[in-house]
């Protein structure tokens, strides 16, 4: 029986993903967005994404960052951004969040952030710290996910260095990286 590290890399496959590649330490381009990805994670690109997933991840003790393909903002970019929370959730039910963030990223990126625990109908959990940012007309959308509290907290840093290290080709008003909440959660 697949694991469900091998499910996931095997869905990731079905949905047009390259096969991983290896760890990069560059600043990356992603669309508009230029960022510094962990060191030593492995890489797998999609059409509408790219995934970046630790270097130990075991079953049911994975952690991955996945930076989504810019969008324009048709509406309101409160409502988008809880709207992409909802289906990113896919099979999973929402349990708890934290109170949604709103921060000025410096020169005006307006960015939110939030935190979430999830369950499928199994009863396995699912952490979330999502990031969604602003710049000009575009909604530049991220997700840090771990299966485990533990396996959240021990990569937070890493994660936190990529959110924090976005800038964006012409972001309106704001030149420099985004401010973001930091990627921790509260043990309950």
């Amino acid at each position: 029986m697949p694991t469900r590290w091998m499910q996931l890399l095997a869905l990731i496959a079905l949905m047009g993903a390259t096969p991983p590649t290896q760890p990069t330490t560059a600043p990356v381009q992603f669309g508009d967005a230029t960022f510094d990805p962990p060191p030593h994670w492995q890489k797998v690109e999609r059409a509408d994404s790219v995934i970046y997933v630790t270097p130990d991840a075991q079953e049911g003790d994975s952690c991955a960052i996945v930076v989504y393909a810019a969008k324009k903002i048709p509406g309101d970019f409160r409502t988008i951004f809880d709207a992409a929370r909802i289906e990113s959730r896919g099979k999973f039910k929402l349990l708890r969040e934290g109170e949604v963030a709103k921060q000025q990223g410096d020169g005006g990126v307006e960015c939110l952030s939030v935190q979430e625990v999830l369950e499928d109908d199994a009863g396995h959990q699912n952490l979330r710290s999502y990031l969604a940012c602003h710049p000009g007309d575009r909604f530049e959308f991220s997700m840090y996910v771990a299966d485990t509290l533990a396996g959240f907290q021990k990569h937070a840093t890493e994660a936190d260095g990529l959110m924090s290290s976005f800038k964006f080709a012409n972001p309106g008003p704001a030149t420099q990286p985004a401010t973001t909440r930091p990627t921790t959660l509260q043990s309950h």
